[in-house]
């Protein structure tokens, strides 16, 4: 093997280019950093899963208080415990039993929520639907 300095003094006696190895360094040199790099990347990401695990957890852990009233159940979200559901395979029966005249909406999983279904106070109204299933009964 010729050394890198007799062929660089050869090519500029003769003016031939000459340019060094395109990768000075054996790829065994660079795994290192490399390995460095993919650990740093994959902790950067684990940090930012775990960051936002806390947010997450606090609003997927939010449950309305026992004795909530309509309104209560209005600023949650879901119906209050007043509109009964009664879920069978593709319907859903609800019944008003509240105090006053309320507005729900059924929220169908993988389908098309219902619109907004205003009951009467001691109302009942079906919903059918043939896609989905049933996730909730929420105020609109």
């Amino acid at each position: 093997m010729i050394p890198k300095s007799v062929v660089r003094k050869y090519c500029l006696a003769n003016s031939v280019a000459y340019a060094p190895p395109m990768n000075p360094n054996p790829p065994n040199e660079r795994e290192p950093d490399m390995r460095k790099k993919m650990v740093l990347a994959s902790l950067a990401a684990a940090l930012s899963i775990v960051s936002a695990a806390p947010a997450t957890a606090a609003i997927a852990d939010f449950t309305p208080a026992p004795d909530t009233t309509a309104t209560d159940a209005a600023f949650a979200g879901t119906a209050p415990a007043c509109i009964t559901r009664d879920v069978k395979s593709g319907q859903v029966e609800l019944y008003n039993s509240c105090s006053t005249a309320m507005s729900v909406r059924v929220i169908l999983d993988w389908a098309p929520d219902s619109d907004c279904i205003h009951l009467k106070r001691h109302e009942r109204f079906f919903y059918n639907w043939t896609i989905g299933t049933y996730m909730r009964v929420e105020v609109c």
